[in-house]
């Protein structure tokens, strides 16, 4: 950091926290007709790599032609990144969907994870197995003798492909029917 700065001002703490909660919705005026998209969220690096990330996701965004703005807790190595994509477009997605999957690459190889605060879930489950390959066997026979009826959190951690948010949250028209989370809705 360049510098630091702390504060006990009940005005000035809430106006930075307006700012951080405002992030989301301001990032969709970036183009209209656009929403901002939780394709690649809750990252984390080394903070002594937090440059490095930053500058490669954008070199990432370019190289997809996608909208990606990255902020959260870079004091901890904690980032979050948002898309502005139009939900409807289906080469969009795509183009973001590859950027996403290079994006968790990066915070791999500079020692990072593909989940900081917030859990795996459905969407990041082929990456984070992926980030713990050598240690999924491991996982799984915890998961197993701690919940041998598989009642806490099912199917988390299985390999889901293609599961990434779009198939959740924001469905693109094209993609309906052809992912697990379209398939497990009905």
């Amino acid at each position: 950091a360049i510098s630091v700065t702390a504060t006990r001002d009940k005005d000035l703490i809430a106006k930075w926290t307006d700012a951080r909660k405002s992030v989301m919705t301001s990032l969709s005026a970036l183009k209209p007709g656009c929403s901002s998209v939780s394709l690649a969220d809750d990252m984390g690096v080394p903070v002594s790599q937090v440059p490095k990330a930053v500058k490669a996701f954008q070199e990432i965004a370019a190289k997809y032609n996608v909208t990606v703005a990255t902020y959260g807790h870079a004091s901890d190595g904690n980032l979050h990144t948002k898309m502005v994509i139009d939900p409807t477009d289906r080469d969009e997605w795509d183009r973001g969907v590859q950027a996403v999957n290079e994006i968790f690459d990066v915070c791999i190889e500079l020692g990072g994870t593909v989940t900081g605060e917030h859990g795996v879930g459905i969407s990041k489950a082929p990456n984070f197995q992926q980030e713990r390959a050598s240690e999924l066997s491991s996982i799984r026979a915890i998961k197993k003798a701690m919940d041998p009826e598989n009642i806490l959190n099912p199917g988390k951690l299985e390999q889901w492909e293609g599961a990434i948010l779009r198939d959740l949250r924001y469905p693109c028209p094209e993609y309906m029917g052809n992912s697990p989370a379209a398939k497990n809705r009905s």
